[in-house]
């Protein structure tokens, strides 16, 4: 009799210990489901926010290209001509305030205006510190430009006089080639947009139990959860990329432009967002038209990442509570 209760009480124990385990398993895949959702709908903000963002920039730039005093001055370039075109892009660094730099660049890369904005102040460049950009990339790739074109750099840090500015400014340069009245090649319109406000934007789309990261083709990170992560490339810190920290998540990523995975308990989505493509899901996309970007460039790509670590995603869980 005794050795049959004890079985029978056993039988119960281990069907009891079924029973939760089952039903734990049942509402964790229901947390993680909440978590991937959360995921997704926060991916999905980020990228209508950095496609608002540069939407907004290749607007302005061709906007300011067809002003009469900007267009004009690559050609005539007498001092009452670069006073109006001071006076113009001085006013439009002031209203805009999110270009670190407006510059009118020559076909051999010189600094011919420059209109620096520091603390949402801006200023006139003097002629004796205007410098020659010839060996940059984003002036290489705008003497490739055919007019009406716009090139879009990738995000880096910018660098004066060839060394890298303290405290790091993100930028993303953007070109357009200029045009004298005969339809020649003329100069270049550079702005230099701030990006540091696209990426905490950007951060601040996600639940603050969750990681977000933003990675470039190269796996480098541009946004991560610990700032000495980011721009390894610009340092020659080829440690400082996802497919070092996590080969097997890295795997998964270039197997897709979109997913969900559940690595040892921790949960990642990610998505591609082409940088190129600003109308999708913004305001404009209603009013779709040509704003002349570079083919190249529409291959350009950005991940955004996320990470809820187990801790995390179970942090709110009945069987973790008091």
């Amino acid at each position: 009799m005794y050795k049959r209760l004890v079985g029978w009480t056993l039988a119960s124990c281990i069907i009891l210990i079924v029973i939760l385990l089952i039903g734990k398993g049942l509402y964790d895949n229901s947390l993680k489901k909440q978590a991937f959702t959360r995921h997704a709908q926060s991916i999905n903000t980020a990228r209508i926010f950095i496609h608002e963002h540069m939407l907004r920039a290749v607007q302005d730039l061709h906007q300011l290209s067809a002003i009469s005093c900007v267009q004009g001055y690559v050609e005539n370039k007498t001092p009452a001509a670069l006073e109006r075109v001071h006076q113009t892009l001085l006013e439009t660094s002031n209203i805009y305030g999110r270009y670190d730099q407006i510059r009118i660049i020559d076909l051999q890369g010189q600094e011919l205006v420059r209109i620096n904005n520091q603390e949402s102040i801006a200023s006139i460049t003097p002629e004796d510190k205007l410098q020659n950009k010839l060996s940059r990339y984003f002036v290489q790739e705008g003497l490739k430009l055919h007019t009406g074109q716009v090139y879009i750099s990738p995000i880096d840090l910018n660098m004066e006089n060839g060394v890298l500015q303290v405290p790091y400014k993100p930028m993303i340069r953007l070109v357009r080639l200029m045009q004298d009245t005969k339809g020649n090649p003329a100069g270049m319109l550079v702005l230099n947009y701030k990006a540091a406000g696209l990426l905490n934007q950007f951060r601040s789309v996600f639940s603050s139990i969750d990681r977000a990261m933003l990675i470039n083709t190269d796996g480098y990170w541009l946004s991560n959860h610990e700032s000495t992560n980011e721009w390894g490339w610009m340092f020659g810190r080829d440690d400082l990329r996802l497919q070092n920290w996590h080969p097997e998540l890295w795997r998964v990523m270039q197997a897709s432009v979109s997913g969900e995975v559940n690595i040892g308990g921790d949960l990642f989505s990610f998505e591609r967002i082409s940088i190129a493509d600003i109308y999708e899901d913004t305001s404009h996309s209603r009013y779709i038209d040509d704003l002349g970007l570079k083919n190249d460039i529409k291959n350009m790509e950005w991940t955004a990442l996320v990470q809820s670590e187990r801790e995390k995603w179970q942090a709110r869980a009945v069987y973790n509570l008091t």
